[in-house]
C-alpha cells in the first residue's frame, strides 16, 4: 500500500487498519493491528506536524534572504540539513513556530471532530460551523503553505520476504536539534520502560512546551515492547534532503506470546511440588 497523506483523518486512519489487518491475517491480527496502528499513527501524525513546522522556518529563512541578512539561494540552503539547521537556530524565531503549530493542530484537531459529526448525522455544515473553520486562521494559513510547496508525508506498508515494513517519509529536512531530541527521548523512555516505569515517563512528560519532540516516538517504542519487540532494532530513522521512518518487523515472530511477554512464561514454579 502507497499513500500520499496531507490530512490524517479518521477515515484515513481506518483505511490503514484494514491493510494491516489483511497483511496480519495469518498472525493473530486480533492482538496485533491496534499496536502496530498506533505505530503508524504516531509516525504519519509527526510528519505533519514537523511539515507544518518546516513550511514557516522556510519561509522566515527565504525573508531573511530578501532582506539581505543571509546569503544565498533557499534550494541550496535546503539541500544541506547541516546549514538548515544552523541558520534556522540563528534567525528564526523558532519558539513564535513551534506554539503556531501547536494552535494549528489543534484546530485541525477540531475540524476533524467537526467533520466526523456532520458525516455521522448525514447532514451539510450549518453556517455556524463554516464560520468556526474559517475562524481557524492558522491551519488554514499554513495547510495553503503546505500546498504551496508541495509537502506531503508518504505512507508505505508492504510485507517483504516475510517482514512488515511501514515506511514513512516527509519530503522536508528535519531539524538536527528536533533530531537529537527525538534520539534523547527515545533513550529516556527506554530507561524508564526497563524500570517498569512507562506511566512515569508519559506523566512527566505532560508539558508541551518544547512541541512534543520525541514523545510520538515513545508512543511507538511502546507499543512495540508491548509485541515484544526491540524498537532499538526495529525503526531506522533516515535524515537527508527529507526524512524517512522505517519500521521493520518480521511478522513470522509477532505475537504476545513472545519477545518480552514470554519472560512471564518461563521458569514459573509448578504449584504442585508433588505432580
Amino acid at each position: 500500500m502507497l499513500g500520499i497523506i496531507r490530512l490524517y483523518s479518521p477515515k484515513a486512519k481506518e483505511q490503514v487498519r484494514e491493510i494491516l489487518t489483511k497483511y496480519l491475517e495469518k498472525y493473530n491480527p486480533e492482538e496485533l493491528v491496534d499496536p502496530l496502528l498506533t505505530c503508524v499513527d504516531e509516525l504519519v501524525k509527526n510528519g505533519i506536524k514537523a511539515n507544518y513546522k518546516y513550511v514557516l522556518i522556510r519561509e522566515a529563512l527565504e525573508q531573511k534572504i530578501k532582506e539581505g541578512v543571509i546569503e544565498g539561494k533557499i534550494e541550496e540552503i535546503l539541500k544541506d540539513r547541516r546549514k538548515f539547521s544552523d541558520l534556522t537556530e540563528k534567525y528564526v524565531p523558532l519558539e513564535e513556530i513551534t506554539a503556531y503549530v501547536r494552535t494549528a493542530l489543534t484546530q485541525e484537531a477540531k475540524v476533524i471532530s467537526l467533520k466526523m459529526k456532520v458525516q455521522k448525522e448525514g447532514r451539510k455544515y450549518t453556517k455556524e460551523e463554516y464560520d468556526t473553520i474559517r475562524s481557524f486562521k492558522e491551519l488554514l494559513e499554513v495547510r495553503k503553505k503546505v500546498r504551496r510547496y508541495g509537502v506531503r508525508v508518504q505512507l508505505r506498508v508492504q510485507e517483504i520476504w516475510g517482514a512488515l515494513n511501514m515506511e514513512v517519509t516527509n519530503n522536508a529536512p528535519i531539524l538536527e536539534r528536533d533530531l537529537e531530541r527525538i534520539h534523547a527521548k527515545r533513550k529516556e523512555f527506554k530507561e524508564f520502560a526497563d524500570r517498569g516505569e512507562e506511566t512515569m515517563f508519559f506523566i512527566q512528560h505532560m508539558d508541551d512546551s518544547d512541541g512534543g519532540a520525541g514523545l510520538g516516538y515513545a508512543t511507538i517504542d511502546a507499543s512495540l515492547r508491548e509485541l515484544g519487540i526491540d524498537p532499538f532494532k526495529a525503526i531506522s530513522i533516515i535524515s537527508v534532503n527529507n526524512t524517512t521512518v522505517i519500521v521493520h518487523i518480521k511478522v513470522s515472530q509477532l505475537s504476545k506470546q513472545d519477545g518480552l511477554n514470554q519472560e512471564n512464561q518461563q521458569e514459573k514454579p509448578d504449584p504442585d511440588p508433588d505432580k
